[in-house]
């Protein structure tokens, strides 16, 4: 059997897409006959709940609120203790690097990093992004080693089963927008979800059905409810939510411009995005040139009111619309329902 741990962390300071992405290649990794435990600061907001409620082994990594990487490092050893090393470590952490893999090289046979800022070296022998750039193959070259398999661009994102099979059973759209779905993170630190719900009061939008994801890390979420809960167009739902279904039924998604982009191009949703994080601007703004999403920028930068006039001109373009559902879909190359992630040909086979 394959042994995996997964290094990867969530809070309220950085969200939830990292060990989201991860459970989603576990979950793979697990249907495939792979062993797979997660190695994750404990800490407040690290989504413990949510990893052992999967069915996976956590192991809690405590350190310095102000760790080094050889602090994270030693944590890590401690954790995976004395025994054989692991098959693969999976890495997913933007303040770990290449000496961080390195260090803990005698713990795993192969490493696979998970990367989408490109702005560090690896010592790995898979690396992976599953973000979209249009010099997507150049831009780890000088950053991971001559024998690493590099895996890189959409048709690599790690997303859960639901999605594919949401899509094989998905009916076409038409590009008129009845129902709208907003989900802006797992934490949402900046509050772009009450950004959305107000430009949604406008007049021109009384018709809308609106589904609303507000994640458990978002600590807007009581407020937001309180102000947006009482209206019978407003359906809130917590991050734990069948988000394929919630994604199925919409028109057109307003939502943040990280791993939710590919949710949401497998299952053909056109969308308005809102740049949260400075990993997804590239990303989002080549997303943008290619017809794909609309992207209204750094959230800093976005009003209610700009989102109000950006939405009512999308919905008066509902041929534009089905071109940018057509062009999402065809960026994901869908891969078996059955084995799951791409990148598991490699981790299992190696």
């Amino acid at each position: 059997m394959t042994s995996v741990v997964i290094r990867a962390d969530a809070s309220p300071a950085i969200g939830a897409g990292h060990v989201m992405r991860c459970l989603a290649l576990a979950d793979a990794l697990r249907g495939a006959g792979a062993s797979v435990r997660f190695a994750c600061r404990d800490a407040a907001g690290n989504l413990s709940e949510v990893i052992t409620r999967g069915g996976f082994t956590l192991l809690p990594l405590r350190m310095p609120a102000e760790a080094s990487w050889q602090d994270d490092a030693a944590a890590t050893r401690g954790a995976l203790g004395a025994g054989p090393p692991a098959d693969w470590l999976v890495v997913d952490h933007y303040a770990l690097d290449a000496r961080w893999e390195q260090d803990l090289r005698g713990r795993a046979r192969r490493i696979l990093a998970i990367d989408d800022l490109a702005n560090r070296p690896h010592d790995c022998d898979v690396l992976l992004d599953q973000n979209y750039y249009e010099d997507a193959h150049t831009r780890y070259a000088t950053r991971v080693p001559a024998h690493c398999q590099q895996a890189v661009g959409p048709e690599y994102a790690l997303l859960r089963r639901e999605f594919y099979e949401a899509r094989r059973a998905l009916a076409p759209r038409d590009g008129t927008v009845r129902r709208v779905l907003v989900a802006l993170g797992g934490a949402d630190a900046s509050n772009e979800t009450g950004k959305v719900l107000e430009a949604l009061q406008d007049a021109a939008f009384a018709g809308l059905a609106v589904d609303v994801l507000v994640g458990g890390l978002n600590r807007h979420r009581t407020a937001l409810l309180e102000r947006f809960g009482a209206s019978a167009a407003i359906r809130f739902h917590d991050s734990s939510s069948n988000v394929a279904a919630l994604m199925s039924a919409a028109d057109l998604s307003i939502g943040a411009g990280g791993t939710m982009n590919w949710e949401r191009c497998v299952l053909a949703l056109p969308s308005l995005v809102v740049v949260i994080a400075d990993n997804q601007r590239e990303t989002n703004e080549a997303l943008h040139r290619a017809g794909i999403v609309h992207n209204l920028g750094w959230h800093a930068d976005v009003d209610a009111a700009q989102i109000a006039a950006h939405l009512r001109q999308l919905m008066a373009e509902p041929a534009r619309l089905r071109d940018m559902g057509r062009k999402a879909a065809a960026l994901m190359a869908v891969p078996d329902g059955a084995r799951g992630p791409k990148i598991l040909t490699t981790l299992l086979r190696s």
